[in-house]
Protein backbone atom coordinates (compact mmCIF):
# COMPACT_ATOMS: atom_id res chain seq x y z
CA UNK A 1 0.00 0.00 0.00
CA UNK A 2 1.13 3.55 -0.65
CA UNK A 3 1.25 6.32 1.89
CA UNK A 4 -2.23 7.47 0.92
CA UNK A 5 -3.58 3.92 1.30
CA UNK A 6 -4.06 3.38 -2.42
CA UNK A 7 -2.96 0.02 -3.84
CA UNK A 8 0.16 0.02 -5.98
CA UNK A 9 1.55 -2.45 -8.51
CA UNK A 10 4.94 -2.61 -6.87
CA UNK A 11 6.07 -6.20 -6.50
CA UNK A 12 2.90 -7.63 -8.06
CA UNK A 13 2.77 -10.19 -10.84
CA UNK A 14 0.91 -9.22 -14.00
CA UNK A 15 -2.04 -11.35 -12.92
CA UNK A 16 -2.26 -9.67 -9.51
CA UNK A 17 -1.85 -6.25 -11.13
CA UNK A 18 -4.83 -6.94 -13.39
CA UNK A 19 -6.86 -7.98 -10.35
CA UNK A 20 -6.05 -4.68 -8.63
CA UNK A 21 -7.01 -2.61 -11.67
CA UNK A 22 -10.18 -4.61 -12.29
CA UNK A 23 -11.23 -4.26 -8.65
CA UNK A 24 -10.67 -0.50 -8.74
CA UNK A 25 -12.80 -0.17 -11.87
CA UNK A 26 -15.59 -2.31 -10.38
CA UNK A 27 -15.57 -0.23 -7.18
CA UNK A 28 -15.66 2.97 -9.22
CA UNK A 29 -18.69 1.69 -11.13
CA UNK A 30 -20.48 0.54 -7.98
CA UNK A 31 -19.80 3.67 -5.92
CA UNK A 32 -19.54 6.39 -8.57
CA UNK A 33 -16.11 7.33 -7.19
CA UNK A 34 -14.30 8.89 -10.13
CA UNK A 35 -11.02 9.06 -8.23
CA UNK A 36 -10.92 5.27 -8.28
CA UNK A 37 -11.53 5.24 -12.04
CA UNK A 38 -8.79 7.80 -12.61
CA UNK A 39 -6.35 5.87 -10.44
CA UNK A 40 -7.18 2.67 -12.34
CA UNK A 41 -6.26 4.47 -15.57
CA UNK A 42 -2.95 5.59 -14.04
CA UNK A 43 -2.14 2.03 -12.97
CA UNK A 44 -3.10 0.79 -16.44
CA UNK A 45 -0.47 3.04 -17.99
CA UNK A 46 2.05 1.84 -15.45
CA UNK A 47 1.29 -1.81 -16.18
CA UNK A 48 1.45 -1.29 -19.94
CA UNK A 49 4.86 0.34 -19.59
CA UNK A 50 6.20 -2.88 -18.10
CA UNK A 51 5.56 -4.72 -21.34
CA UNK A 52 2.55 -7.01 -21.66
CA UNK A 53 1.30 -9.68 -24.07
CA UNK A 54 -1.23 -9.06 -26.83
CA UNK A 55 -3.98 -10.77 -24.84
CA UNK A 56 -3.13 -8.72 -21.76
CA UNK A 57 -3.23 -5.55 -23.88
CA UNK A 58 -6.80 -6.36 -24.99
CA UNK A 59 -7.83 -7.06 -21.42
CA UNK A 60 -6.24 -3.84 -20.21
CA UNK A 61 -8.10 -1.87 -22.89
CA UNK A 62 -11.34 -3.45 -21.65
CA UNK A 63 -10.61 -2.22 -18.13
CA UNK A 64 -9.67 1.21 -19.45
CA UNK A 65 -12.94 1.43 -21.38
CA UNK A 66 -14.88 0.59 -18.23
CA UNK A 67 -13.01 3.25 -16.28
CA UNK A 68 -13.85 5.87 -18.92
CA UNK A 69 -17.45 4.63 -18.91
CA UNK A 70 -17.63 5.44 -15.19
CA UNK A 71 -16.63 8.99 -16.03
CA UNK A 72 -19.26 9.10 -18.79
CA UNK A 73 -21.94 7.93 -16.36
CA UNK A 74 -21.06 10.83 -14.09
CA UNK A 75 -21.56 13.23 -17.04
CA UNK A 76 -25.13 11.97 -17.31
CA UNK A 77 -25.71 13.14 -13.76
CA UNK A 78 -24.58 16.67 -14.55
CA UNK A 79 -27.60 17.98 -16.42
CA UNK A 80 -26.88 19.78 -19.68
CA UNK A 81 -23.31 18.44 -19.97
CA UNK A 82 -24.72 15.24 -21.44
CA UNK A 83 -25.61 17.24 -24.58
CA UNK A 84 -22.10 18.55 -25.18
CA UNK A 85 -21.01 17.83 -28.74
CA UNK A 86 -17.49 16.85 -27.70
CA UNK A 87 -17.53 14.10 -25.10
CA UNK A 88 -14.08 12.76 -24.32
CA UNK A 89 -15.42 10.08 -22.01
CA UNK A 90 -17.55 8.52 -24.73
CA UNK A 91 -14.80 8.81 -27.34
CA UNK A 92 -12.27 7.10 -25.08
CA UNK A 93 -14.70 4.36 -24.08
CA UNK A 94 -15.36 3.47 -27.71
CA UNK A 95 -11.69 3.82 -28.66
CA UNK A 96 -10.52 1.33 -26.04
CA UNK A 97 -13.34 -1.13 -26.68
CA UNK A 98 -12.65 -1.08 -30.42
CA UNK A 99 -8.94 -1.55 -29.83
CA UNK A 100 -9.65 -4.42 -27.45
CA UNK A 101 -12.01 -6.09 -29.93
CA UNK A 102 -9.73 -5.68 -32.94
CA UNK A 103 -6.35 -6.16 -31.31
CA UNK A 104 -4.20 -9.23 -32.06
CA UNK A 105 -4.76 -10.59 -28.56
CA UNK A 106 -8.57 -10.55 -28.65
CA UNK A 107 -8.87 -14.13 -29.89
CA UNK A 108 -6.71 -15.32 -26.98
CA UNK A 109 -9.14 -14.05 -24.36
CA UNK A 110 -11.69 -16.41 -22.86
CA UNK A 111 -15.15 -16.51 -24.44
CA UNK A 112 -16.85 -14.63 -21.60
CA UNK A 113 -14.46 -11.69 -21.81
CA UNK A 114 -14.75 -11.49 -25.61
CA UNK A 115 -18.54 -11.42 -25.30
CA UNK A 116 -18.33 -8.69 -22.68
CA UNK A 117 -16.11 -6.53 -24.86
CA UNK A 118 -18.31 -6.91 -27.94
CA UNK A 119 -21.53 -6.35 -25.99
CA UNK A 120 -20.19 -3.22 -24.32
CA UNK A 121 -19.07 -1.90 -27.69
CA UNK A 122 -22.49 -2.66 -29.12
CA UNK A 123 -24.11 -0.77 -26.26
CA UNK A 124 -21.99 2.29 -26.98
CA UNK A 125 -22.85 2.24 -30.68
CA UNK A 126 -26.52 1.73 -29.86
CA UNK A 127 -26.50 4.73 -27.52
CA UNK A 128 -25.15 6.81 -30.41
CA UNK A 129 -27.88 5.62 -32.76
CA UNK A 130 -25.47 3.52 -34.82
CA UNK A 131 -27.86 0.58 -34.98
CA UNK A 132 -26.14 -1.40 -37.73
CA UNK A 133 -22.76 -1.41 -35.97
CA UNK A 134 -24.40 -2.19 -32.64
CA UNK A 135 -26.26 -5.16 -34.10
CA UNK A 136 -23.04 -6.48 -35.64
CA UNK A 137 -21.33 -6.38 -32.23
CA UNK A 138 -24.20 -8.12 -30.45
CA UNK A 139 -24.40 -10.77 -33.17
CA UNK A 140 -20.63 -11.36 -33.03
CA UNK A 141 -20.89 -11.95 -29.28
CA UNK A 142 -23.69 -14.46 -29.85
CA UNK A 143 -21.57 -16.32 -32.39
CA UNK A 144 -19.00 -16.82 -29.64
CA UNK A 145 -21.63 -17.92 -27.09
CA UNK A 146 -25.31 -18.18 -28.07
CA UNK A 147 -26.20 -18.27 -24.36
CA UNK A 148 -24.71 -14.84 -23.68
CA UNK A 149 -28.15 -13.45 -22.95
CA UNK A 150 -27.02 -9.90 -22.30
CA UNK A 151 -26.00 -9.49 -25.94
CA UNK A 152 -29.26 -11.08 -27.08
CA UNK A 153 -31.39 -8.91 -24.78
CA UNK A 154 -29.60 -5.75 -25.86
CA UNK A 155 -29.93 -6.69 -29.51
CA UNK A 156 -33.65 -7.23 -28.94
CA UNK A 157 -33.97 -3.89 -27.20
CA UNK A 158 -32.15 -2.26 -30.10
CA UNK A 159 -34.50 -3.91 -32.61
CA UNK A 160 -37.46 -2.72 -30.56
CA UNK A 161 -36.30 0.88 -30.43
CA UNK A 162 -35.45 0.92 -34.13
CA UNK A 163 -38.91 -0.40 -35.00
CA UNK A 164 -40.46 2.75 -33.52
CA UNK A 165 -38.48 5.13 -35.71
CA UNK A 166 -39.17 3.42 -39.04
CA UNK A 167 -41.70 5.13 -41.27
CA UNK A 168 -42.88 1.90 -42.93
CA UNK A 169 -45.40 -0.07 -40.89
CA UNK A 170 -44.49 -3.35 -42.56
CA UNK A 171 -40.84 -2.88 -41.75
CA UNK A 172 -41.70 -1.94 -38.18
CA UNK A 173 -43.50 -5.25 -37.77
CA UNK A 174 -40.43 -7.19 -38.94
CA UNK A 175 -38.14 -5.42 -36.50
CA UNK A 176 -40.68 -5.82 -33.69
CA UNK A 177 -40.86 -9.55 -34.44
CA UNK A 178 -37.09 -9.95 -34.18
CA UNK A 179 -37.07 -7.86 -31.01
CA UNK A 180 -39.64 -10.19 -29.46
CA UNK A 181 -37.68 -13.28 -30.51
CA UNK A 182 -34.47 -12.00 -28.95
CA UNK A 183 -36.04 -10.72 -25.76
CA UNK A 184 -38.11 -13.86 -25.18
CA UNK A 185 -35.11 -16.12 -25.69
CA UNK A 186 -32.96 -13.97 -23.42
CA UNK A 187 -35.53 -14.19 -20.61
CA UNK A 188 -35.61 -17.99 -20.95
CA UNK A 189 -31.82 -18.20 -20.89
CA UNK A 190 -31.17 -16.07 -17.79
CA UNK A 191 -32.13 -18.70 -15.16
CA UNK A 192 -29.72 -21.26 -16.63
CA UNK A 193 -26.84 -18.85 -17.27
CA UNK A 194 -27.20 -15.96 -14.76
CA UNK A 195 -23.46 -15.22 -14.97
CA UNK A 196 -23.64 -14.37 -18.68
CA UNK A 197 -24.84 -10.84 -18.15
CA UNK A 198 -25.62 -8.19 -15.60
CA UNK A 199 -29.28 -8.38 -14.44
CA UNK A 200 -29.04 -4.78 -13.14
CA UNK A 201 -28.84 -3.58 -16.74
Amino acid sequence: MSQNDQPTLEGLTASDAFNVIGTLVDLAADTGNLKLAEYALELSNELEARGISDAEASLLDYFRANAWSCRYDRRHQEGDRVWDFEQEELQQTIFFLRRAAHGPGFSELDALRRCQILTNLGNQFDALGRFIEARACFSSALLIDPNFWMARANRGRSFDFFSFVLYDGGHRAVFAYHAHQDLARAVKTIPSYPHLGDPRL
